[in-house]
């Protein structure tokens, strides 16, 4: 079963999602300690280096945790059709378990070979939207504002507070003209 952030109702159903494509709108999956995105893995803040056919198959795999995954799926996902030998899809996730285990053993079993069907990703993941990652400036002005109201019983000298706060007055430097407008529509707070 997915666990969806509790910020986040649900998870996009277009094709980039479908294929693992979170991180151009802002999409990552965590499961265990690793964070995934459409171009990376990482495990405790640290980059793990997958070729790109691995990352592409535990994209597709974890888009569809709890599933089984045919070849052919796997296939039109990762390999966009192409024809291939089931040899490479083996390789594939041979080098995607190996590089699971050597950050986290458990990890490796997460992804399951259902013999005469395909793979299933057998580790809950969940997933989050990151908003400052797929938004522009005045988007993440907006999020760096509530959650500065949201702030309100922080200590000015609480280091999230401080970081909001330089993260928005950066944002108001850099476009004046759209900061005031943002500013309008903002009820006025003892904050500001």
């Amino acid at each position: 079963m997915v666990a969806v952030a509790p910020f986040e109702a649900s998870a996009p159903a277009d094709a980039a999602h479908a294929q693992g494509g979170e991180a151009a709108c802002g999409w990552r999956r965590r499961f265990r300690d690793f964070v995934l995105t459409s171009d990376r893995l990482t495990h405790a803040r640290r980059t793990i280096v997958l070729p790109p056919k691995p990352l592409g198959v535990l994209g597709v795999l974890a888009a569809r945790q709890g599933e089984i995954v045919s070849k052919a799926d796997l296939i039109a996902s990762v390999w966009r059709g192409a024809a291939i030998s089931d040899e490479s899809i083996a390789r594939s996730v041979f080098v995607l378990r190996r590089s699971l285990a050597e950050a986290d053993p458990l990890a490796a079993e997460g992804v399951e070979t259902v013999y005469g069907r395909g793979y299933r990703f057998g580790l809950e993941t969940r997933v989050e939207f990151c908003p400052a990652a797929a938004a522009g400036p005045m988007a993440r002005l907006v999020e760096a504002r509530r959650a500065l109201f949201e702030a309100t019983s922080l200590s000015p000298f609480d280091p999230r507070l401080r970081t909001c706060l330089a993260l928005v007055d950066a944002l108001l430097r850099e476009h004046p003209a759209e900061a005031a407008e943002e500013r309008e529509r903002e009820p006025s707070r003892a904050l500001r």
